[in-house]
């Protein structure tokens, strides 16, 4: 019973709301009277387009970087890099030396025992520019 006095009620509602309409003037579209508007001109054509860039001159040629020539290291080994590290803090002193452990920091490592094979040719550059400095 709710639901027909629902409908009963918007039923009333939309009738009221077609009368009040209908007094301003508006007139009421019927069903299948409704007009489409003509589709809007078509846009104006457009402007020619912009003269195209000059071609990218082609890319210069580089010469290929100068290949270091490999150094040799004087160690092959934990034990030798301790020796050598060990004869270059002496020859530096302590006050050049003690960079040295920033050497190994800056490689990634804190004590000598855990310097990897890989890195014995830059850790042996690095405490020779120590030195020569």
């Amino acid at each position: 019973m709710s639901l027909e006095n629902s409908i009963d009620a918007l039923r009333a509602a939309v009738e009221a709301l077609t009368a009040r309409i209908g007094a301003i003037g508006v007139q009421p579209i019927v069903s299948g009277s409704i007009s489409v508007p003509a589709a809007p001109p078509a846009a104006p054509p457009m402007a020619a387009a912009p003269p195209a860039a000059p071609p990218m001159p082609a890319a210069p040629a580089f010469l290929a970087p100068p290949v270091p020539v490999p150094v040799a290291i004087p160690f092959a080994d934990t034990t030798g890099l301790t020796q050598y590290l060990t004869d270059a803090y002496r020859s530096m002193g302590s006050a050049k030396g003690a960079a040295i452990q920033q050497v190994l920091t800056q490689h990634g490592y804190g004590a000598v025992n855990e310097v990897q094979p890989h890195h014995y040719a830059s850790i042996h550059a690095a405490v020779e520019s120590l030195r020569a400095s």
